[in-house]
Parts: structure tokens; C-alpha cells; sequence
């Protein structure tokens, strides 16, 4: 009897069974039932939805679900659950009723389907999760009614793209950057950053930044949107003035309004964003700084006589620092040769969290990823330490995605974080890789040293009414040291926690990860039917990241800014085994997923001993044992035809 399996190792390929759904058939099913239709991969985008790519850094390779298929995790299956994971974010996603330049406006949150609502966030934080969401889902559509929509209501000193009256001209804390504002007024009464001047939170704006440099490597520079209305004369949104001007907003400087008079005493107030003076990330843009390093004696920094306001803080919110995003941020600006003083703050803000969480990692051996605030000690102005605690779950979730991204994204920094000099100095570190390598021990299994948890995650009861451990045991969301879990099992950890997985490199613990995502949210919506639910605020976002990180889908900007072939090829076979004489046929699917062209393309199949061939469909010939298909030029997806495929067939004996 021959081994059937045997034969198909031999093919270069992903396995999965033939059951090839796309995502247009998905859409179509049920865009007729959501409030704001899905439009994957529209406008062409340079990198489609999905890819299934490794994570590559210059480290080496890391493979995710997308390379390396968890048992009952195949490729069609992700494909699948991760547009309908999309889908359902757009449930939560309304019209507006306002019409710019053929762009129908686009809020988070509202009525929608079936007949539930789902209120808005009135936070920025949410439009930085939609709009991640849609620019890695490649949906040029949705993503330029959410954002203008958002521009207009939300962001300081802009001219609005819908009547031309400028937010907030005289906001004194940064340059743009996100006020929120009420997502259900009229637009120029309470409508956004000009109407209540709301100041900016580091969490929405950073993630916003990145969802704008993700839909610049998307759909480059030109939108196709051009205004003629209200003074824009011909103006053409371009994604890539859009995306420098905000992320340059989290380190460019302002003068402070607070402190003008002493301009005249040949002193001048600078405000800096987001990340301040000393290096590290500030809790918003008119918030104190982090450590009193630049109000204690330091009045010359960068070549220019600087003293900032409002002073020290002495804590922060750890969950909102985004190494992994000012990482990207500090090599676009590089390679734009955009602002050298803002690049320099990306980079300073990644060295100074890295250095942070290795202080949390030193503290204490079970200090795990999940903290909500940091808090420095400056009384040996020559050792500043700092300590992570709890603060809100909701938030603090978030924390191993920012910085955990940081590692899979780039791999372990050559330079390391001066706490003293509040400089970067030339030694490597493996702050994340080490952090991510422990948080993966606790997601494996929290039974072990040094947590020595039960299985209801907690030592100080005998019910011990869960009776298994692992990712479908983990709950809501841990204290810093890994206890005192809360009561609930939801999709926060395994959505947000995901790239621990990835950095381990443990295909089985991303495939459980996975589905868990794919299986566990709470509705808005008592009675509705999936996949029309309208998951509870961010329940859709964690659900819908978790499937991207693990799948190899969330990649870094920079990286989609250079998109490669990506050919697939996918093998079924009419039996599991076989007898002497028998005939066995495979099918052999192959697609690009790639925005380019695949050139010289070949399929090469060995034929082990015990079977001789028949005969094959397509362009092959055959050597000895081998049999090889040209298959020329297979071209890259587009808007239009969608994705290119083809199938061939081959019949042994």
C-alpha cells in the first residue's frame, strides 16, 4: 500500500482541501445585510488581502499560521473567518449622510444589523482600530469615508474637506492629531476638535498614524479624490501628505500658548506632541513629560535653547507606548528624508519603551506584557528605575501588541536606551524577545513556575471549576505578576497577546490562539445570526487582530511598501491510500496573492518509487521522475480580476 501523503510532501505547497471561497463571493453574500458594505481590495491596493506572508526581520524568519498550518487552520479557512472578522466591524460602522467629492461619510458605531445599535466611541481610540482594520483589510472604499469623516470632525488645524472652515486654527499642543469630538453632531456645531477642543490621547493617535502609513504603502499617494468645493480648488487628497502630516504631529514642536510671555525674556515654551522632550511617550499632547529630565538643568537640547511645558509627570500610561510604530515611523521619515528632529524623537520613544520593558522584566520573574502605568524613580539621578502596575484591563490589554510587534517586526534593536543621558547608545538588546518569550510560557500554560496558577487561574479557591488550561482558559485580562484573573473568557488576550506566539514561534499555540479569536466575542445584538453580529466595541478589533498577526497578514508598513510574488500552490487528492494498480488523482491549485506579477514560474513534482505516471493537464513536461509545469507569467491581483489562479491535474498508477 502506498502512503498517499508521501507523494504530496514532495510538492512545494501549503496543504488544504479544494474549497476555494473568495472574498467577493463573501462580500456579496452579505453586504446586502450590513449597514456599510466591505469593499476588500478595492482600488487596487499593493498589498491584497490575505497574503499569508512569514514576518522578516533582520533576524531571520518567523513563521505564523500563514506559513505553517495549524492542524484545522488552513488557509481557505483564515481567508474565510477573516472577512467575515471584517465583516462584522463594518456591522458596527454607519453612513453618515454627508457626500464629499463621491465619498459617502463614514462613522464608527450606530444602528445597524439586524435592528441593534451599537453606540459610538467617543474616544480616538476607535478611529485608529476601524481605521487599522480596514486599511490591512485593502478597502480603499471604506477606509476614505471613515477617515475624511474623521478629519473633518476630529482633527486639529485642518481645513475641513466638507465646507472648508478650518478646525481648531489655534489648538497649542500639536501640529494635528485626533480631538475625537462627537461623532453624532452636525458638522460645525459640535462636530469635532473646533467645536469642544478636545486635547489628544497617545493611544488613538498612534494607532491612527499607523493605519495612515499602512493605507500610503496600500494605495501610494494619489487618492482619486479631488475637492472643488468650498475654496479647495482642484485639491486632490494624496495618502502620503495625509500620513506625514499626522505622524509628524506626535513629535513636532509648537510654541506653548501657556508661556508666550517669557518669549520676550528671551525664553521660549515648546510644546512637543506626543513624545516628549526627554525621549519618552507622554500620555497626550498637553500632558507633563514622563521624568523631570528636562526641566532639571537641561536647557540645550538638540543644538536649541529649549524649555518645555508643563513639566514632570513621573508617570504614564505603559499600554499606550507603540515601539513597534515609531520604529516604522523613524525609517519612513528616514527614507523620505522627512523631519531629522522627528525621526530622531521615533527613535528615541522606541529605545526609551524597549528600556521600559525590560525594567518589567527585571522586576519581578513573573512580571508579564499586560501593565496600564509606569511610574519612574529619580532619587539616584544616575540609576532612574521604573516600575509597571495595573490600571484599566480594557486598556491594559493592549500592551503586548505595541511593543511585542516590535520584535517581529524588526528583531532585537542594535542600540539600547541611555536612562541617564536619555541618548541612544551602540549595545544591542533583547528587551522584547526576552518579555515575549515569557508571556508565551504564560499563555502555554500558567500552571507552571513562577506562576504556579490552577486551572481556574487562581491559587486561592479549591473549585477549580475550569478544568483545563491553556488559550481557552485564559481569561479577560491579569495582573502585572499574572493574577488575580477576571471573570470573564473573551477575545482580549488572544487577540491583543498574539504576537507572544509568534515570537515563540509555536504554530500550535497560534492555531489554538486563533480560533479562539474566530469563536469567542460579545454581541450587541441579542437574537442576531452570525455573521451579523455587532460585536461590543472593541470585542470586533481584538478578534479581527488576532486573526491578521497570527495568519501573517499584519505586516509592517514598510515591508507592504515592497511587495513581492507570492504564488501558492494547493494540493487535493481523490484517496487517502492506494493498492497495486491503482489510480490516484491530484488536483493542484495555484494562485498569486501578490499585487505583482509571478514571472518564470514552475511547478516541480518528484515521483517517488511505487508510482508512475499517467498523465497531466497544462504546460509540463516530463524527465524521468519528474514532472515540471511552466506556468510563464501569472499576474498580480487587481481591483478588477480580483486574484489569478489556476488548476492542473496529474494521474499516477
Amino acid at each position: 500500500m502506498l502512503d498517499i501523503l508521501k507523494l504530496e510532501s514532495l510538492l512545494n505547497y501549503n496543504f488544504v482541501k479544494r474549497i476555494i471561497i473568495s472574498y467577493l463571493f463573501i462580500c456579496t453574500i452579505y453586504s446586502s445585510l450590513a449597514q456599510v458594505a466591505p469593499h476588500i481590495n478595492s482600488g487596487n491596493p499593493a498589498f491584497p488581502f490575505p497574503q499569508f506572508l512569514a514576518y522578516t526581520n533582520k533576524d531571520g524568519q518567523l513563521d505564523n499560521l500563514g506559513t505553517l498550518n495549524a492542524p484545522g487552520v488552513s488557509h481557505c479557512d483564515m481567508e474565510k473567518s477573516t472577512s467575515e472578522a471584517y465583516q462584522m466591524m463594518c456591522n458596527r460602522m454607519v453612513y453618515t449622510g454627508e457626500t464629499v467629492a463621491g465619498v459617502d461619510y463614514i462613522r464608527q458605531g450606530g444602528t445597524s444589523v439586524p435592528s441593534g445599535t451599537g453606540d459610538p466611541c467617543t474616544c480616538a481610540e476607535a478611529d485608529g482600530y476601524y481605521l487599522l482594520s480596514v486599511a490591512y483589510m485593502a478597502d480603499k472604499t471604506t477606509f476614505d469615508g471613515m477617515y475624511m469623516q474623521m478629519h473633518d470632525r476630529a482633527l486639529h488645524n485642518v481645513k475641513r474637506y466638507i465646507d472648508g472652515v478650518e478646525n481648531s486654527p489655534n489648538y497649542p499642543y500639536s501640529t494635528r492629531g485626533n480631538g475625537a469630538g462627537n461623532k453624532t453632531a452636525p458638522f460645525g456645531t459640535l462636530g469635532g476638535a473646533a467645536g469642544n477642543g478636545n486635547n489628544v490621547a497617545t493611544d488613538g493617535d498612534v494607532d491612527i498614524a499607523l493605519a495612515l502609513l499602512v493605507a500610503h504603502a496600500q494605495w501610494g499617494e494619489n487618492s482619486g479624490i479631488v475637492l472643488n468645493n468650498n475654496g479647495w480648488g482642484g485639491h486632490e487628497i494624496n495618502y502620503k501628505e495625509e500620513a506625514r502630516l499626522f505622524i509628524g504631529s506626535l513629535a513636532d514642536t509648537l510654541i506653548s500658548a501657556n508661556k508666550l510671555g517669557e518669549i520676550q525674556h528671551g525664553k521660549t515654551y515648546y510644546n512637543s506632541g506626543v513624545i516628549g522632550m526627554d525621549g519618552y511617550f507622554k500620555d497626550g499632547d498637553s500632558q507633563a513629560e514622563f521624568s523631570s529630565w528636562f526641566q532639571n538643568g537641561v536647557t540645550n537640547y538638540n543644538g536649541i535653547e529649549w524649555i518645555e511645558y508643563p513639566g514632570a509627570k513621573g508617570s504614564g500610561y505603559a499600554d499606550y507606548y507603540a515601539p513597534a510604530w515609531t520604529e516604522q515611523f523613524s525609517r519612513w521619515f528616514d527614507q523620505e528624508g522627512f523631519s531629522p528632529w522627528c525621526s530622531s524623537q521615533f527613535k528615541r520613544a522606541t529605545a526609551s519603551s524597549d528600556w521600559i520593558i525590560q525594567q518589567h522584566f527585571d522586576n519581578d520573574p513573573r512580571n508579564i506584557p499586560l501593565a496600564g502605568d509606569a511610574h519612574i524613580d529619580e532619587t539616584d539621578p544616575l540609576n532612574p528605575t521604573v516600575t509597571l502596575s495595573d490600571g484599566n484591563p480594557a486598556e491594559d490589554v493592549r500592551h503586548p501588541w505595541r511593543h511585542l510587534m516590535n520584535y517581529v517586526w524588526h528583531g532585537n534593536p542594535e542600540q539600547t536606551w541611555n536612562p541617564v543621558t536619555h541618548e541612544l547608545e551602540n549595545t544591542p538588546n533583547t528587551s522584547e524577545y526576552d518579555m515575549g518569550m515569557r508571556y508565551y510560557d504564560f499563555l502555554k500554560d500558567y500552571r507552571q513556575a513562577p506562576w504556579n496558577l490552577e486551572c481556574d487561574g487562581d491559587t486561592s479557591t479549591t473549585s477549580n471549576w475550569v478544568k483545563y488550561f491553556g488559550p481557552t482558559g485564559l481569561q479577560t485580562s491579569y495582573d502585572v505578576d499574572g493574577t488575580n484573573p477576571e471573570f470573564f473568557f473573551l477575545n482580549w488576550i488572544h487577540g491583543a497577546s498574539s504576537p507572544a506566539a509568534v515570537v515563540a514561534q509555536d504554530i500550535d499555540l497560534m492555531g489554538k490562539m486563533y480560533r479562539q479569536c474566530e469563536i469567542t466575542w460579545d454581541d450587541a445584538v441579542n437574537g442576531s445570526v452570525y455573521p451579523d453580529n455587532v460585536p461590543v466595541y472593541f470585542h470586533g478589533w481584538f478578534r479581527h487582530l488576532g486573526m491578521l498577526i497570527l495568519a501573517g497578514n499584519y505586516q509592517a508598513p514598510m515591508e507592504m511598501m515592497d511587495p513581492i510574488a507570492n504564488l501558492r500552490i494547493y494540493l487535493d487528492v481523490d484517496k487517502t491510500f492506494a493498492f497495486t494498480g491503482d489510480i490516484i488523482n491530484y488536483t493542484i491549485d495555484y494562485k498569486n496573492y501578490a499585487s505583482i506579477d509571478a514571472t518564470q514560474s514552475k511547478i516541480t513534482n518528484i515521483l517517488p518509487a511505487g508510482v508512475e505516471f499517467v498523465s497531466a493537464t497544462g504546460n509540463y513536461s516530463q524527465n524521468g521522475n519528474t514532472i515540471e509545469w511552466d506556468l510563464g507569467t501569472v499576474p498580480g491581483h487587481n481591483s478588477t480580476d480580483g486574484f489569478s489562479s489556476g488548476t492542473l491535474t496529474l494521474q499516477v498508477k
